[in-house]
This record gives C-alpha cells, structure tokens and sequence, in this order.
C-alpha cells in the first residue's frame, strides 16, 4: 500500500470531504479521488459514500481506519528513526506554535540538549490545527500550543499556568490622569502527546 493513499484517506476522515483533503494535501480533487479508487480496488471495498455535504465513511471504511492511523505512524517512526544522526540514539520530533518558542521552547532545548545529549531534536514552528494534525498524524511527538483540543488518544500537561496581567498606562494632561493603552495578556502553554 502507498503511504499517500493512507494519508489521503485519513484526510478525508478528518475534513470530511475529498474537496477539503484535497486543499489541505495541496492537490488535485481528482488526484484525491484516484488514490481513494485505487485504494478501494486494492482492498475490494467501498471505504466511503461519497453525496453534496462530503464524504462518510462506510463500515469497511470505519474498520480501515485504524489501520491507516497504524500505518502512517509506523512510517513515520520509520523516518525518524533512520534520520538520526550519529551520536545519537534517538530522535524527538517537537513543534510549538511561534509565539512559545522564546523563551519557553528555546530554554528547553538548551536544558534538553545538556540533560541528554544522546536524544536528537527535530523541531518546528506551526499553527496550532497543523500542529494536531501532525501530532495525530504521527509526523511529530509533542506539540507545544496554548489551548490544544482534545485528541482520542492523547494527553495534555500543563506546562506554564496561565496568568492574566493588565497593563496600564496614564498620561498626566492638566493634572489629570488620562487612559493611553489597556492590554489583556493570556501568558501559559499546555504541551499534548501521545497516551
């Protein structure tokens, strides 16, 4: 089997439409559409029932599911295993949404490296549904966000309490106090996983 077709049908499970996979896969709906066909004629079952609101899945499809997941993420493990380099003996693949990774992200790398030299880190900078999506996908094994949504399958910890800090500046005019700026600061971060 194709690791494009399985993660072509996992796409379509997660967006709910051959048209919506095919954006978020950045190809054709007929390149989505004959890898579905071909992976159907591969297995001998219809995995989807296909009408105007999108794409279900079909029982042959909802048992297949599980598969694909299982294979994706195999492959993916298979990938980082083989790219890690020498010297080390293991790879982490970790992304954080831009805005936590300085310092946050960055003082845990550092932290990381010394701690355990041996683990190599493949890192990135995402939006947060990208970086579920991957999680899920098994492309990464953390994700570093500030509200992650509840994956089947996953746990979230909370890494930083969250603190809400208003900022106020006044300008004095006369001898009067007059308002110059309000700012509200959500500050905190929740880091998801594998169960």
């Amino acid at each position: 089997m194709d690791i494009d077709r399985a993660r072509t049908f996992l796409e379509i499970v997660h967006s709910g439409s051959f048209l919506k996979a095919a954006d978020r896969l950045h190809v054709t709906q007929t390149t989505v559409s004959a890898r579905i066909r071909t992976l159907e004629e591969e297995l001998g079952r219809q995995l989807f029932i296909r009408n105007r609101n999108g794409a279900q899945l079909t029982p042959a499809g909802r048992e297949f599911e599980r598969f694909a997941q299982s294979f994706v993420q195999i492959w993916e493990r298979a990938r980082h295993q083989f790219a890690i380099p020498s010297g080390r003996t293991s790879v982490v693949a970790l992304g954080g949404e831009l805005s936590l990774w300085n310092p946050l992200l960055l003082d845990w790398l550092v932290w990381r490296k010394k701690a355990r030299p041996e683990i190599a880190i493949q890192a990135q900078v995402g939006v947060p549904d990208q970086l579920l999506e991957q999680l899920r996908t098994g492309v990464l094994d953390i994700a570093v966000l500030y509200a992650p949504k509840p994956l089947p399958g996953f746990r979230v910890e909370l890494l930083v309490e969250e603190q809400l800090v208003l900022v106020r500046t006044t300008e004095r005019e006369g001898g009067t106090g007059r308002l110059q700026g309000l700012c509200l600061c959500r500050l905190g971060a929740a880091v998801c996983g594998p169960a």
